[in-house]
């Protein structure tokens, strides 16, 4: 798809693909690219979300080749397990300190815990995305993964949709049958920028 896609909603809701935050309009000290960029017009999640995929292979047995290896550390373990690490959390406070007008940054990892951590209520950790604040600023971790069996079974993505439509809020399109035509009626624009 290439770097810096946009798309935007008569709403005004716009969404980007690998857009780059420079200095000094967009960050204050360096160029950082996140995945996803989810910039909302209006309402209590106004401005920017920003989304960041964390799946990465280490080694090539984590793709399914065997290396002959034996033994493994506890915390390639725990990546191959999908679990977020703190190094993770991390990269997502750079991207909500050095990008303005951030509201909330998010992991997406092959994992199963939904964790947000609030920055308007500090210590507090939120386990699951139907107690979200209605004003969403933090950092937090949303399981993304394909499912393991192909297909068949409960869907492994309920966190990230639930995200998200607490996220959009009224910018949702209406309910029933005409979701999916609103949604892609409401579509105006397709940019590429360099």
């Amino acid at each position: 798809m290439g770097w810096n896609r946009t798309f935007e909603w008569t709403s005004g809701v716009r969404l980007a693909y690998n857009r780059t935050f420079s200095p000094p309009a967009a960050s204050y000290s360096v160029r950082l690219r996140p995945d996803i960029a989810l910039y909302l017009p209006d309402g209590p999640n106004a401005d920017l979300h920003l989304f960041d995929a964390k799946f990465s292979v280490r080694r090539l047995s984590d793709a399914g080749l065997d290396t002959g290896e034996g033994g493994e550390r506890r915390a390639e373990a725990e990546e191959r397990k999908g679990v977020f690490t703190r190094g993770d959390l991390y990269k997502m406070h750079t991207y909500r300190d050095a990008i303005r007008n951030t509201h909330s940054v998010w992991i997406l990892y092959p994992g199963t815990e939904f964790r947000f951590f609030d920055s308007s209520n500090p210590g507090s950790v939120v386990r699951s995305p139907e107690d979200l604040p209605d004003s969403i600023c933090g950092v937090g971790a949303i399981p993304f993964a394909p499912k393991p069996d192909g297909g068949s079974g409960p869907s492994p993505h309920r966190e990230a949709v639930a995200t998200l439509r607490k996220l959009l809020g009224r910018h949702l399109p209406g309910a029933g049958a005409d979701r999916r035509r609103n949604l892609v009626a409401g579509f105006t624009r397709f940019s590429a920028a360099d």
